[in-house]
Order: C-alpha cells, then sequence, then structure tokens
C-alpha cells in the first residue's frame, strides 16, 4: 500500500484497479477506482479539443464579420 492509501489491486490491458480506503470517523470505508491509460485520456482531450474547435470556430467566423460588417447609426 501507498502513502496516499492506494493499493494496485490488477492490471488489464486497457486499465488498472486501484483500491483506496478512505478514513471515515468510525468506520472504514473501501473504494474500488478503475485507473485509464494515458494514452486514452489524451484521446479524449483530443477529442475533445476537436468538438470545441469544430463548434466555436464557425461561430467566432460570424461573430467577427458581423463585428467588422457594423451597425447602421440609428435614424432619429
Amino acid at each position: 500500500m501507498s502513502k496516499s492509501g492506494e493499493e494496485d489491486i490488477g492490471r488489464s490491458s486497457s486499465h488498472s484497479m486501484v483500491e483506496k480506503t478512505l478514513e471515515v470517523p468510525g468506520k472504514e470505508v473501501i473504494c474500488k477506482v478503475k485507473k485509464s491509460l494515458p494514452q486514452s485520456s489524451l484521446l479524449t482531450a483530443v477529442v475533445a479539443a476537436a468538438i470545441a474547435t469544430g463548434t466555436c470556430y464557425p461561430l467566432d467566423t460570424i461573430r467577427r464579420q458581423m463585428h467588422l460588417q457594423g451597425t447602421p447609426p440609428c435614424q432619429v
């Protein structure tokens, strides 16, 4: 068991299982958490960035065009 209360309890090809012991007054709680590989985290970040860019870039282009065209002065 490591200093942080984590213990590696198994490895598979895609992720490892980590057992965490949480100190709760009056009882001991053990949680099993799956840790993903860095490659899957990187892939998730790349996909999220691609979706954000694909959504925001066209909208930003439209906003910029509208800003450059300006609005006509008010006729009072």
